[in-house]
């Protein structure tokens, strides 16, 4: 597993008593190199934190598959420069895990679909304890001091907007519907905000406390909000399903959602406010007013999340590095430089969003490539310490097999 040498004291425990996990750490410092630390025994690197470009030049210079793992959560609102140039780095049998669908969905790079794979996060089962939802809505109504979360629908607006997105979503609903009880989840706005209304309350996980508390409001929750976009934590979701709280999803349904059936999904256009909020108001009414419907979908949410006990995603992990192992052999003695496209987001034609365009540096030679590459980099958001790495690695004489 690597990580970034500045997380070394709290990783240090991670894989304690366990000969067949390796730690491999490295350095912001372009000089310094990770190559000589990996045990010869190793057979993947397990990238836990896509940190830098100049980290990515460190990994890719090791012989070995890298498996780079990419959070919901930490994709924010926008499209990572750091997973851009992760993109660029991957070689043959290089591979970046996202933990959701709709991120898989949304960093849709033509021609590395295959290098591209989508492994839920999983959950301790054997830690999901339910409350019944009329002692968790007392419990929240105690703690709030406020009586009106004990006798009104209780609606979870589980947050990747961003914190002004956010505000305007969630004072938005509440103020059209003051006959519902709303709970914005999201970090960044949980002490709250000016204005709010009396009907919105704002949860933040910021702590193990907070962390230890979600339980509470998921099953006190009638109905959870969550929008299928990068930013949207999916460890939540997954833990509200193993409750067994019904959960309204907006945004396009892929076929190989491994979470289709664990979400009610409603598909609309999700980049305008305006019709999110429409939908989230006109579709979720509907759900609090079919009692059954709900019910059903709690226990199918149920079942979803009983297929994603830890056990079940460490094996699509395993089944994911012996297959990169295998496609190493294939391709070692074929290897090329890591940065050899770029990956421009250009407008999707007709609708609203953004498509990835591969542009191969060979093709751009009658003009420098070399400028091309920088005024690109540029664009992406990346530093100049970053971009001297890339062109540091672009420069480095190929790997020797």
């Amino acid at each position: 597993m690597a990580f970034p040498e500045r997380l070394r004291p709290e990783m240090e425990r991670v894989g304690q008593g366990l000969e067949a996990v390796k730690k491999v750490y490295f350095s912001p410092s372009p000089q310094e190199s990770v190559t000589g630390s990996v045990p010869k025994t190793c057979h993947v690197i397990f990238n836990l934190s896509i940190q830098s470009v100049v980290g990515l030049k460190h990994l890719c210079a090791i012989k070995l598959p890298v498996v780079s793992l990419m959070s919901s959560s930490g994709a924010g609102g926008s499209p990572s420069k750091l997973l851009h140039a992760s993109l660029a780095a991957l070689r043959e049998y290089d591979a970046i895990v996202m933990d959701s669908p709709w991120l898989k969905e949304f960093f849709a790079v033509p021609k590395l679909q295959e290098r591209i794979f989508c492994i839920p996060p999983g959950i301790e089962l054997n830690q999901i304890r339910p409350i019944e939802k009329r002692f968790a809505k007392e419990t929240l109504a105690n703690a709030q001091g406020n009586e009106r979360l004990l006798h009104r629908p209780l609606i979870g607006l589980i947050s990747g907007w961003g914190p002004q997105k956010a505000t305007k979503i969630g004072w938005t609903l509440a103020t059209t519907n003051p006959d519902l009880e709303f709970v914005l989840i999201d970090s960044h706005l949980a002490d709250g905000f000016m204005n709010q209304p009396p009907n919105l309350h704002t949860f933040g996980v910021r702590s193990l406390q907070e962390k230890e508390t979600m339980p509470v409001f998921l099953c006190a929750f009638d109905l959870c909000v969550a929008q299928a976009r990068p930013g949207t934590p999916a460890p939540i979701l997954v833990e509200a399903m193993a409750y067994g709280t019904p959960i309204l999803g907006i945004g396009p349904v892929e076929s190989a959602n491994p979470w289709r059936d664990g979400v009610i999904w409603e598909e609309a256009e999700t980049q305008d406010v305006d019709i999110l909020i429409e939908t989230v108001s006109r579709e979720g009414g509907k759900l609090l007013q079919n009692p059954e419907k709900l019910l059903e979908q709690q226990q199918r949410a149920i079942k979803v999340a009983l297929s994603l006990s830890w056990e079940s995603i460490a094996k699509q992990y395993a089944d994911l590095f012996q297959m990169l192992r295998e496609r190493r052999h294939q391709f070692r003695k074929s290897y090329q430089s890591p940065f050899r496209h770029l990956f421009v987001q250009k407008p999707r034609h007709g609708r609203q969003g953004w498509n990835w365009t591969a542009v191969q540096l060979p093709d751009l030679l009658e003009s420098d490539p070399w400028e091309v590459l920088v005024e690109s980099l540029k664009r992406c958001g990346c530093t100049s310490q970053e971009i001297e790495a890339v062109l540091g690695f672009l420069n480095s004489e190929k790997v020797d097999w």
